[in-house]
């Protein structure tokens, strides 16, 4: 799918798992932030780089349409579990991603 910055997107609501991914984007680029914010040693570079990977696909397919978005549900899937171990292996307090450090 080739699509341009000017194109429109999302004009159906987005499902459970999209919300809670797009949530879960935000808690990941907060996090990002904090830890750019201290000496970057290997540690703080490899999950910078593990939440990057996790969470890098989300905002562009939930900004699809729904016919867009339902053959790269695959791609969510993956963001999902991603995140979660990233999440659960860099103690991050998550508000939305249920099993993670703050919603046990």
């Amino acid at each position: 799918m080739q699509h341009t910055d000017t194109d429109h997107r999302s004009d159906a609501p987005l499902n459970g798992v999209e919300r809670t991914l797009l949530l879960a984007t935000a808690e990941a680029l907060v996090e990002i932030r904090r830890l750019a914010s201290k000496p970057l040693t290997k540690d703080t570079q490899q999950a910078i780089r593990e939440l990057a990977d996790a969470f890098h696909n989300v905002p562009r397919v939930a900004a699809y349409t729904m016919e867009e978005r339902e053959p790269l549900a695959f791609l969510m899937q993956a963001a999902e579990q991603q995140a979660r171990m990233a999440f659960e292996r860099y103690g991050v307090a998550s508000g939305v991603l249920v099993g993670s450090p703050a919603t046990e």
